[in-house]
């Protein structure tokens, strides 16, 4: 396929183009994952379930840039991530970014003011179980 760009979601209702996604080789996933990727920023958008589903079964595909945004400041999109997609990731993924998840508990009581000790501590518990 010559522009695989053209297939991301144009809006966070945009779905149209997402069994043509599921269907891509892995070249041409490649070339798209951080672009779908960003889809996850928001559990509240439409597309994004779709796009979780993509996400966790070519996971393989995925697991680098997911690492990368766990090592960014935001919080949002990874608390979207921990809790949609990482409980669905292989052993052998969840391995690949336990290094991430030592780091965000580390940081996590002094990173994250805008929640509730409730919250943190719900984060840090499964945190601690992808840990295990």
């Amino acid at each position: 396929m010559k522009n695989i760009k053209t297939l991301l979601p144009k809006d966070k209702l945009d779905d149209s183009n997402l069994e043509k996604i599921k269907l891509l080789n892995d070249s041409d996933l490649s070339q798209i994952v951080s672009e779908l990727l960003t889809w996850t920023q928001d559990a509240n958008w439409p597309v994004f379930r779709k796009i979780v589903e993509i996400i966790v079964a070519r996971q393989d595909r995925f697991i680098s840039e997911i690492s990368k945004v766990f090592q960014t400041d935001d919080r949002i999109w990874k608390y979207w991530i921990l809790t949609n997609i990482c409980p669905k990731l292989s052993l052998e993924n969840i391995d690949f970014l336990k290094k991430d998840f030592d780091n965000m508990v580390k940081v996590l009581p002094t990173d994250i003011t805008d929640i509730t000790d409730i919250e943190k501590e719900e984060i840090v518990e499964l945190i601690n179980t992808l840990r295990k």
